[in-house]
């Protein structure tokens, strides 16, 4: 399974015209925050679930994601 993330506004991207409200550059420097706290992301946007971890492995990517998040914001990103 997988699903992509990217950086823009709230409105979900439903046409190729769309694409050029994304912010990549943002996404990119996301992408090395995240890697900063332990979990890497794919520089194109394509994140994926596998079914070979377990709960365990799965608190520890999400309490990892909000650290990212937050040191994110509180550097003064959004």
């Amino acid at each position: 399974m997988a699903l992509h993330a990217s950086f823009g506004d709230d409105a979900p991207v439903l046409n190729p015209r769309q694409l050029a409200g994304l912010r990549l550059a943002d996404y990119a420097a996301f992408t090395r925050v995240a890697a900063e706290h332990g979990v890497w992301l794919a520089g194109r946007g394509v994140w994926y679930v596998s079914a070979a971890h377990g709960p365990t492995e799965l608190d520890l990517t999400l309490q990892r994601m909000d650290d990212a998040f937050r040191a994110w914001t509180q550097a003064g990103n959004h």
